[in-house]
């Protein structure tokens, strides 16, 4: 894609990096990275059998022009776990404008995660003791 048309689309998705894209010799020095993220993101393919067996958190900035809530959703394919949705202001560099927010999600997340869950068909009972659910076999 020529440069000029490709930075027309950079622009229009990293809308809060004008400064950065006011000054030529910082465009010039960022633009290789970008045009490797995009080559990346066109080239993935994800297999139907890579799924993932952990808990995953989806986040992204809700002025991303790069992306819909359908293709956020699209997440809860690749996990046998729960998936979270999490928006903040900003558009693909949301990183950037919402820092203190992003840190405060992913640390109440990983904090959810890391506590021991029962076994499907488990219920935690007081006294450390667990019950069949009915339904469920225990193994």
């Amino acid at each position: 894609m020529p440069q000029d048309r490709f930075l027309e689309q950079v622009h229009d998705l990293f809308g809060s990096a004008r400064r950065t894209f006011a000054d030529p010799a910082a465009t010039q020095r960022v633009l290789p990275v970008i045009r490797a993220d995009f080559a990346l993101a066109e080239a993935y393919r994800p297999r139907a059998d890579d799924v993932l067996h952990c808990p995953v958190t989806v986040l992204a900035g809700r002025g991303d022009a790069s992306t819909d809530s359908a293709a956020l959703a699209g997440w809860r394919t690749h996990t046998r776990r729960p998936c979270r949705m999490r928006t903040f202001p900003g558009d693909h560099l949301f990183l950037h404008t919402a820092a203190a927010g992003v840190l405060t999600t992913i640390e109440a997340d990983l904090g959810a995660s890391a506590a021991p869950a029962a076994p499907a068909g488990l219920t935690a009972v007081a006294g450390g003791r667990a019950r069949v659910s009915p339904g469920h076999a225990a193994c």
